[in-house]
């Protein structure tokens, strides 16, 4: 009962991190300030996660299940990871398109990898998969 409670509180800690860096970045980008969302965002990843975002964008598949299992990553968490890294792809499209390109493709396939876990899927998340293939292509 007591490992369930602290994994529960891993999950929640996760959730809420990411969460909080998501509205954060939307918070900026409203303002104008992308530029800025996304220096944050970053910062956030190594404080709350104590995890450097590129490096979470080099991860090999075998990795990102790992990662994925490991931190009980769910729908939630995908979703917030996933506007996180896209407004990162979109905001480095014009600076540093190969960056872009690659943010944008590890992107789709940490959301592939993690409805081959988890077997879980919304439509809204099979759009945004969608979304990703064409910007892929």
């Amino acid at each position: 009962m007591f490992n369930r409670d602290i994994i529960k509180d891993q999950i929640e800690q996760v959730g809420r991190a990411l969460a909080k860096i998501a509205a954060a970045l939307l918070d900026l980008k409203i303002q104008g300030n992308i530029s800025q969302g996304i220096e944050m965002a970053e910062a956030e990843f190594k404080e709350e996660l104590n995890l450097d975002i590129d490096e979470l964008l080099a991860m090999e598949k075998v990795e990102l299940t790992k990662f994925l299992k490991d931190n009980r990553f769910g729908l939630e968490q995908i979703e917030n990871l996933y506007f996180i890294a896209y407004e990162m792809g979109k905001y480095k499209m014009k600076s540093d398109p190969e960056k872009a390109k690659e943010i944008l493709s590890q992107l789709e396939t940490i959301i592939e990898t993690f409805i081959d876990h988890t077997g879980t899927a919304s439509m809204d998340l099979l759009e945004k998969l969608d979304k990703l293939k064409h910007l892929n292509t």
